[in-house]
């Protein structure tokens, strides 16, 4: 584990960042869920280009890269979610998995990071040294075949990761989502981190940086505001205080960011946000102040 933030701050951290989250212009005054689906990593637009979380992020990415030996020519950080995981919720499931970059140089190193926010321990299941094996073809969400997972489990470990301190894990690494209830409101910031000998980003953003868009995450997957069952089980169906998809985006979202959407199964037409969010620029909303050429390089291999 490598210290980033001393505890003493971390309150002042979360507090910022729970005002950030109250001025993000895709929402109403009154949102109180930013995202559907219990691992709960928001994927808005403006959660990944607010200066604060950009500032956040880079803070995670300078830290990790002065604590450990640069072993290839270039580094590159990589965009990636915050998780806001309220009291109670828990995530779906995942069983033992690797997340690999689609389209990584042969010679490259990627881990996976995240800054915890709490002033609890947070934790990650998973198998030490697994990142050692060779991982095929597979790239994406790379499940590992069920009958491989009771050696697995009996070789786990289960990670504490201090308040304020950042974990760092080789993306080949084999590891699960547990559903373990939050005991309190969970923040945490992931970030990506690419060791390569080669100048060829993995992800061109310039795109993305210009019109404040939604990112690639380092998984190559793009971050989506609702699960597929939100879609189509639960367009008018109840969870929690709402009656349905529909609801809770008409109660949650700016009304110029719903889109019209044609329900196959029943042909009705349903207002409801994007499940992949437009850039800002394309929402017509405002945009944050304009990356620095130095923190743009920061997203490429450097």
């Amino acid at each position: 584990m490598i210290p980033c933030i001393v505890p003493e701050k971390i309150n002042e951290v979360r507090y910022k960042l729970m005002e950030v989250f109250k001025d993000f212009p895709e929402y109403l005054p009154n949102a109180s869920e930013y995202v559907l689906g219990g691992f709960a990593a928001l994927g808005n637009p403006a959660s990944f280009h607010h200066p604060y979380i950009r500032e956040l992020r880079n803070l995670g990415f300078q830290t990790a890269i002065n604590s450990i030996p640069q072993t290839h020519k270039y580094k590159q950080m990589l965009f990636d979610r915050v998780l806001y995981r309220k009291k109670g919720q828990k995530a779906q499931p995942e069983s033992w998995h690797r997340d690999i970059t689609p389209n990584r140089d042969p010679e490259d190193i990627i881990y996976q990071c995240w800054i915890n926010l709490d002033q609890e321990n947070q934790y990650l299941s998973a198998v030490p040294g697994s990142h050692n094996a060779e991982t095929g073809s597979q790239t994406g969400f790379a499940k590992i075949e069920k009958k491989d997972h009771e050696i697995l489990k009996a070789s786990s470990k289960k990670i504490a990761i201090p308040p304020g301190h950042i974990i760092m894990f080789n993306q080949n690494l084999i590891h699960e989502i547990l559903a373990t209830p939050a005991k309190k409101d969970m923040l945490r910031i992931y970030f990506g981190l690419r060791y390569t000998n080669t100048e060829n980003p993995l992800f061109d953003n310039k795109e993305i940086i210009a019109k404040q868009g939604v990112p690639a995450l380092p998984s190559g997957q793009m971050p989506p505001m609702y699960s597929i069952n939100h879609l189509t089980i639960f367009m008018k169906k109840q969870f929690g205080k709402y009656e349905g998809l529909e609801d809770y985006c008409s109660q949650t979202f700016k009304a110029g960011i719903l889109i019209e959407f044609l329900s196959k199964k029943n042909k009705t037409i349903h207002k409801i946000c994007p499940r992949i969010m437009p850039s800002l620029q394309e929402m017509g909303l405002p945009l944050y102040q304009e990356y620095a050429p130095e923190e743009i390089a920061q997203y490429y291999p450097h």
